[in-house]
């Protein structure tokens, strides 16, 4: 079952549930399997913090592969009559749940992956698997989900043989469409959906738990994470982007009005990033080196490419010693000067036009 609404309907149940259980033995009744991504251990930190607060005993395991399922399976799931819900977090929407896993008759699992497409057998079970999703694909989902096959059946006593032959051409050539769609569905290519962190954050905002300290930062950190590495596009990214800056700005409008965490230490603050790598814990020249879109731009891993990097520097005045020196001891002119001298000199001329893209800075 895919929801794309009614999140905090999903976590009032998984409330109940915890709490009902608490009566009836010293077992936990949620387990969370979460992959050991940035992505993912932001949508898990946010999650802990919801359960915390209201007072739900939790056991949290890492899932990097199917054998880590399997053994999760063997040793946490099965026979586990404490158990009421299984949250997976950037794992499992891939994978059959009933085919993985022994469940008992009250246990549920509650997918939040950013991994597409999803398994067609969770999609239309309705009873053990309930994905919380971004309904990007919601249309066609539906289309798997809803059965139509069934229409005219209760007139069909009253139809001639040529209306039944009717019917019965229209049914197949329905069932056919169907098969065609979970097919194309099943077959393409792997991509990535919004991320598990800002699902978790919109679970928290319909319960009204998102004033807890740092559950938007998380939320940035683990969609940023997907752009860095170029899991979502740039077009998608700054669509992201816009609903989190109203959303900081609007936090940052409740402290000025009082809030002891108003000082700037605890503040998000929006701000433009370089696509470069750990520039601000590294060097310049190596954190370009590094960088995956600078790479493929000039092509750094010839001699040419490297050659091209050092006359960049060279041409935005940047000594060599000095993009060799760690970021936070360079001189202040040249950190101060980098973002117009990249503009200047790594634009259409280089093919670095899009070195900087917004961001958030805390």
């Amino acid at each position: 079952m895919v929801i794309t609404t009614k999140f905090d309907e999903v976590y009032k149940m998984i409330k109940e549930d915890a709490l009902n259980n608490m009566g009836f033995g010293s077992g936990t009744s949620v387990l969370i399997l979460a992959a050991p991504s940035c992505d993912g251990l932001c949508a898990c930190r946010i999650f802990k913090s919801m359960l915390k607060v209201d007072g739900i005993t939790h056991q949290i395991l890492p899932v990097s592969c199917y054998e880590d399922l399997e053994s999760a399976d063997e040793k946490m799931i099965k026979n586990n009559e404490h158990l009421r819900s299984i949250i997976m977090i950037n794992c499992g929407g891939g994978v059959d749940i009933l085919e993985t896993f022994n469940l008992e008759e009250n246990a549920v699992v509650y997918i939040v992956d950013t991994h597409r497409p999803y398994h067609l057998a969770n999609v239309l079970d309705e009873q053990k698997g309930v994905i919380l999703d971004d309904g990007e694909d919601y249309e066609i989902l539906q289309s798997l989900v809803n059965e139509d096959d069934d229409e005219g059946e209760g007139s069909m006593s009253s139809q001639s043989d040529a209306e039944l032959d009717g019917v019965h051409s229209e049914m197949d050539r329905k069932k056919k469409r169907k098969r065609r769609e979970a097919e194309a569905y099943e077959d393409r290519a792997g991509y990535y959906g919004c991320s598990a962190s800002s699902i978790m954050y919109d679970l928290a905002c319909k319960n009204r738990l998102d004033t807890l300290d740092d559950l938007l930062w998380f939320a940035i950190v683990g969609m940023s994470d997907q752009f860095v590495h170029e899991r979502i596009s740039r077009e998608r990214y700054t669509k992201e982007i816009q609903k989190y800056n109203e959303l900081v700005l609007s936090m940052h409008l409740s402290n000025d009005e009082g809030d002891a965490r108003s000082h700037k230490g605890d503040r998000i603050e929006v701000k433009d990033e370089y696509r470069f790598m750990l520039y601000r814990h590294w060097n310049l020249y190596d954190a370009m080196y590094h960088s995956r879109y600078i790479a493929c731009k000039l092509g750094i891993w010839k001699q040419n490419g490297r050659k091209r990097l050092e006359v960049l520097l060279a041409r935005m005045g940047i000594p060599l010693d000095q993009s060799h020196q760690k970021y936070s001891a360079m001189r202040e002119d040249i950190k101060d000067g980098l973002r117009g001298k990249l503009e200047t000199f790594g634009g259409k001329e280089v093919g670095l036009e899009e070195l900087c893209y917004p961001s958030f800075h805390k």
